[in-house]
């Protein structure tokens, strides 16, 4: 592949507008194509694909602060893939926050130098994370409809020479690590199955209590509202209402991504064992997942 530059549309230049005016930019999936562009298109101008052949949500988005970019991650797979193409086409896709409305926000095209991609019927697997990276700057408003995808580690996510807090080492270069760390350190981690464990400022093994896993159900008679959004609050064990201590991610369960997805359920809102959903659709069904809390700082 030999893309080169996500570009903004003339879509995604108004409603990355609006976001750096603090409205919200919600992300909604990744497009892929085989258009090949001729004299006569453009990058910048245009709402779609020129021939898009498959999407996929996304798995996550690391927002980097300082450097004001955004690390965009999806699988990109075959096994639904009727027929073969040309991957020469990378789009995303955003929901304007007025009227609810799909565009395209980022564009870029690979010409003649599209990878190929197999049909299912070829017996060829293939699973390809896509990282993409782009400027945020000024937009603290930006959610996205998360796959479920899990996600892997790859050699690039691991960097030994690192020492920032959030850097993952090689379990060689943590064995290391402690073996070298002085008197009163041990050479092993020790604690119960399924423990987390890591060490004191003395060299101590502690358990560190970073995150709680709590399954929800969102009801489909307690949606509150006769027009979107629509909202629920839930009562969440361990939430607090001061969002600088913790992170809070909400997720659904396999069995209810796909109605959790078309619903554009969100969590907007936090309080003390509290949390708030917002669906743009008011979902017919019971809705069950997860509520992830970790700790800031862990």
């Amino acid at each position: 592949m030999a893309f080169r530059n996500l570009m903004l549309t003339s879509g995604g230049m108004i409603l990355y507008a609006k976001a750096q005016q603090g409205k919200l930019l919600h992300l909604s999936r990744v497009g892929v194509g085989d258009g090949l562009l001729t004299g006569g298109d453009s990058m910048v101008n245009r709402s779609r694909l020129k021939s898009e052949r498959a999407s996929y949500l996304i798995d996550n988005i690391y927002i980097n602060t300082s450097s004001s970019s955004a690390e965009i991650l999806t699988t990109m797979r075959n096994d639904e893939l009727e027929e073969g193409f040309y991957f020469r086409e990378l789009g995303i896709f955003a929901v304007d926050p007025d009227s609810g409305e799909e565009q395209l926000y980022l564009y870029d095209n690979a010409g003649q130098d599209g990878e190929y991609i197999p049909a299912a019927s070829e017996n060829v697997k293939v699973i390809e994370r896509l990282k993409m990276i782009v400027r945020l700057e000024n937009t603290p408003n930006v959610t996205f409809t998360a796959s479920g995808n899990p996600l892997y580690l790859t050699v690039d996510d691991i960097d030994d020479n690192a020492e920032s807090p959030h850097s993952l080492w090689s379990s060689f270069k943590i064995s290391e690590f402690i073996k070298e760390s002085g008197e009163g350190k041990q050479d092993v981690l020790k604690g119960k199955p399924g423990q987390l464990v890591g060490f004191s400022e003395n060299g101590q093994a502690e358990s560190q209590d970073i995150f709680k896993l709590i399954p929800i159900t969102l009801a489909a008679s307690d949606w509150m509202g006769d027009f979107a959004p629509f909202t629920q609050s839930l009562t969440v064990n361990g939430v607090l209402e001061d969002e600088t201590k913790q992170g809070i991610w909400a997720t659904p369960k396999s069995e209810s991504l796909t109605p959790w997805n078309d619903a554009a359920i969100l969590a907007v809102k936090q309080g003390p064992d509290s949390l708030t959903f917002q669906a743009r659709r008011k979902p017919d069904l019971d809705i069950f997942g997860f509520v992830l809390v970790l700790k800031v700082g862990a």
